[in-house]
């Protein structure tokens, strides 16, 4: 009988869950480990316009399938100080959205990213000699 009762409960409280998940994601997705938050879809696009507020930051992102406005409430201040206007941001959302509260920030890319110069190709690893072209004719 009291194995029942516990069998009840965890079936009980396992339902719920699973409910709670399908009736209110945005509620509940945020506290459940990310192995079960579901399918993220990735969202490349460039910042266009950035607001910061008392206690929000609006980011105004365009993509190739439209705009969207980020709300950001947590982590205002290091999301400010990363990201900046004509910067290029990936955003790990559930679906694409135009309106999204606290979206993952996957990556920042900056308009004047490091490159490498291609005239010197790639430059050699610590304590290795660069390969220079000879210029000398080995054909005698």
């Amino acid at each position: 009988m009291k194995f029942l009762t516990i069998l009840f409960i965890f079936i009980l409280g396992l339902g719920l869950g699973l409910s709670a998940q399908v009736l209110i994601p945005q509620a509940v997705t945020p506290y459940l480990p990310k192995i079960l938050q579901g399918q993220t879809e990735v969202v490349e696009g460039r910042v266009v316009r950035k607001q910061l507020e008392q206690d929000r930051l609006l980011l105004t992102v365009s993509t190739p399938r439209g705009a969207i406005l980020a709300t950001f409430k947590k982590q205002i201040t290091e999301i400010d100080l990363l990201v900046e206007e004509g910067d290029t941001v990936t955003l790990g959302l559930t679906g694409y959205e135009p309106f999204v509260n606290d979206p993952l920030v996957k990556g920042v890319m900056k308009p004047d990213h490091f490159t490498l110069p291609q005239e010197q190709g790639v430059a050699p690893l610590a304590g290795e000699r660069p390969i220079v072209p000879s210029t000398e004719n080995h054909s005698e």
